[in-house]
């Protein structure tokens, strides 16, 4: 046993890590026997939440609390590791709805505000997961859902941790409500490890002296386009746009904008330039204006029901040459010596070009959407 733990705790990476839960997942429960932590979050949930809590398990290992909560009722159950050896033996008892193969530290695949509570047992430990986990563990509860999970007090101390629950508290986010005494963790190779159990809650919501407060340092000569291109290499298969019954990832909807920004570079669009966007409310319409502004050009929003007259004007006045839109809104447009670009008909020209970001520079003085006002 001592020889896999000192392999979890060497371990590099997450892919590191999980390789060594998977081959330690067979034998782990008989390894660390009757170990603290599971029981005493069980026993602090069923205080505070009814069986009919929709819970998420995160860094469920083989299921020791799923298959606690399960015995008392509960059987709202996710759970999520990222152990694929680990998921297969929680996976055979039977007592969760959905598991996941993640790692806490990273995005979450999972609805925001869709969880009661999230608890996390034995995961908050030297090389695991890191204190940001609370981070996506907050934004999956439930305004006033409860995050119940396990701490070593030293290690409280000693990291990262300490602060970020600091932090979290004093932006409003949660606020404790209970901490347990420590506790024997009850490891039979490691007696000297002790645990406590934290309880927070997730505010129920912002107060209203915050609401306005919206304020935030942006880096200099950095545009729209180039945050969401952060964005989508730090969460690259996060959900980006919900639309009806399709998800789209921060990656898959920079790819889109970037094809469509290489495919205006190439037909003239550039610094200085206007492109006219009709269409309807779509995720077209999302990676369009992106594409825009990666192209370096500024978006000309025209309303397909707009008057003719009025369409007339804003494509003159603003001086359009290149015009985004669908092919069955080409017959509502009123847009002579203009080039449309049709998303939907010119897809397979639009596929071909590169899914790179361009890179094209920005100012902070670059031109970004002209808006006709009635």
């Amino acid at each position: 046993m001592t020889a896999k733990v000192h392999t979890v705790f060497a371990a590099q990476n997450n892919a590191e890590l999980a390789a060594g839960y998977d081959d330690w997942a067979a034998s782990y429960e008989a390894d660390m026997g009757d170990h603290g932590g599971p029981q005493e979050v069980v026993d602090t949930l069923t205080r505070l939440l009814g069986p009919e809590a929709r819970i998420l398990d995160a860094g469920c290992g083989t299921g020791l609390a799923g298959t606690m909560l399960a015995e008392r009722g509960y059987c709202n159950l996710e759970g999520l590791d990222l152990s694929p050896g680990m998921l297969r033996v929680a996976s055979a008892k039977g007592c969760y709805q959905a598991l996941h193969e993640a790692a806490l530290g990273a995005s979450l695949e999972c609805q925001s505000s869709n969880f009661d509570a999230v608890i996390c047992v034995g995961v908050f430990v030297r090389g695991h997961a890191p204190a940001d986990s609370f981070d996506e563990m907050l934004r999956v509860t439930k305004p006033g859902g409860y995050l119940i999970f396990t701490l070593r007090p030293e290690f409280y101390q000693n990291t990262t941790f300490k602060d970020k629950m600091a932090e979290l508290t004093q932006s409003g986010q949660w606020a404790l409500t209970e901490t347990s005494e420590p506790f024997p963790g009850r490891y039979a190779h490691f007696p000297e490890v002790n645990l406590q159990v934290w309880v927070y809650r997730r505010a129920a919501a912002m107060p209203a002296s915050e609401w306005n407060e919206t304020r935030a340092e942006l880096p200099a000569n950095t545009g729209v386009h180039n945050l969401f291109e952060q964005q989508a290499a730090r969460t690259p298969d996060a959900v980006a746009l919900y639309y009806r019954q399709e998800e789209i990832g921060y990656a898959a909807l920079n790819a889109r904008a970037n094809r469509i920004a290489h495919h205006l570079i190439a037909l003239g669009a550039g610094t200085g330039t206007r492109v006219g966007l009709c269409m309807g409310r779509t995720p077209e319409m999302l990676a369009s204006m992106l594409g825009v502004l990666k192209a370096g050009a500024a978006y000309v929003p025209i309303d397909p029901a707009y008057p003719r007259g009025r369409q007339e004007l804003i494509v003159e006045d603003s001086g359009l040459k290149l015009m985004l839109t669908q092919h069955d809104l080409i017959g509502a447009i009123d847009a002579p010596g203009v080039q449309m670009i049709c998303i939907d008909t010119d897809w397979d020209t639009i596929a071909a070009r590169p899914d790179t970001d361009p890179g094209l520079p920005v100012g902070p003085m670059d031109l970004l959407c002209v808006f006709y006002t009635s």
